[in-house]
């Protein structure tokens, strides 16, 4: 399923990120030799049913996940949730946010600035 050094790399974005999972009220990550490191989504101990769980690929695809559980988090917080377009600041808030753990993980040379890059 993985190679060693994917799993070391999963292993290590999970240490970054161990605080914002353990902390986190409705998310986390689960192991199955079937299918690998799969983030979860849940409350009070039973799995959301409307959320399907998303198996990591890589150490670059965990850190990935996770981020966009950060966003997430931010936009449901903010006043406008997700019906209205980050200002600038706002941006610049959450890429604070993601770049904490990013600079935690420079074998992945991220740059967080492309996060909000149009497509």
């Amino acid at each position: 399923m993985y190679t060693e050094q994917d799993k070391k790399e999963i292993e290590h974005v999970l240490d970054v990120f161990a605080d914002f999972i353990r902390n986190h009220p409705l998310v986390d990550v689960a192991y199955s030799e079937k299918f690998g490191y799969m983030l979860v989504h849940g409350q009070n101990g039973q799995l959301d049913e409307e959320w399907i769980p998303l198996a990591a690929t890589s150490g670059r695809h965990m850190f990935d996940l996770l981020s966009d559980e950060l966003y997430a988090d931010y936009l449901e917080a903010r006043e406008g949730g997700f019906e209205t377009e980050l200002s600038e600041a706002e941006q610049d808030e959450i890429l604070s946010q993601i770049d904490y753990y990013a600079k935690q993980l420079p074998e992945f040379d991220i740059n967080v600035q492309e996060l909000f890059v149009e497509a």
